[in-house]
């Protein structure tokens, strides 16, 4: 009878040794796969303005002055020049400028740095890259006339249109809101808080503070007079 010779078979430490060679060799394959797959780039996130002037798109609108940083109160100054270069006055003292993906996020962004803001996107007036916001309080437009105090015994107040500038307002001798006795020049100031009117007005009149027309006269918050 054929004998039937069987397949010479290794030794049992060898077939292990080549199964443990064959199981690292797969390990470090994987690992060396993984170290080659580039790590997946952050997202990025809108470039801020760029500090310096910039000058409005549309002619007549005045320069933006950025001083930064960006996501801070009172960041960006509002110009009379109309130029490009910032030059002259300050029309608006100290605007805030914020940087988001969205308009919710410049919302929330601008609730926290000046509660009660609007927000307005300012890449149309400026030529601003996308995703910088203004935050910005609308003070409604204050009719020229004569105003009477709402605190009995004050003067009456004449405001002829003037604001931001010396003498916009004339104080009456009268206090029944007729303005019928002319008193003396004052000026008028628009504000975000006290603070800013008190700057403001001893600027256009040394020496003097800012008083709040909205406890004096009844007027919406943001007018100052400077006495």
């Amino acid at each position: 009878m054929d004998t039937i010779s069987s397949r010479p078979r290794a030794p049992r430490s060898v077939r292990s040794g080549s199964r443990a060679l064959v199981a690292s060799t797969l390990v470090l394959a994987i690992l060396g796969l993984a170290a080659c797959t580039p790590a997946p780039k952050p997202t990025e996130g809108p470039t801020p303005l760029s500090v310096g002037c910039h000058d409005g798109v549309d002619p007549g609108v005045g320069d933006l002055r950025y001083d930064g940083p960006i996501d801070t109160r009172h960041n960006v100054a509002y110009m009379h020049s109309t130029d490009g270069t910032c030059s002259g006055a300050v029309e608006e003292l100290l605007g805030t400028i914020v940087v988001a993906n969205t308009a919710a996020e410049a919302t929330t962004k601008c609730g926290v740095l000046e509660p009660g803001a609007s927000v307005g996107f300012i890449g149309a007036e400026y030529g601003t890259p996308p995703g910088n916001w203004e935050c910005f309080r609308e003070l409604h437009d204050l009719v020229p006339g004569c105003y009477a105090a709402a605190t009995p015994g004050l003067p009456d107040l004449y405001y002829f249109n003037t604001i931001d500038e010396p003498n916009g307002l004339q104080m009456g001798l009268s206090t029944n809101g007729s303005c019928s006795k002319d008193g003396p020049l004052a000026t008028m100031v628009v504000g975000d808080d006290l603070a800013e009117a008190a700057a403001k007005c001893n600027t256009l009149a040394p020496g003097t503070t800012a008083s709040d027309l909205s406890t004096d006269y009844g007027m919406q918050p943001g007018y100052y007079k400077c006495q």
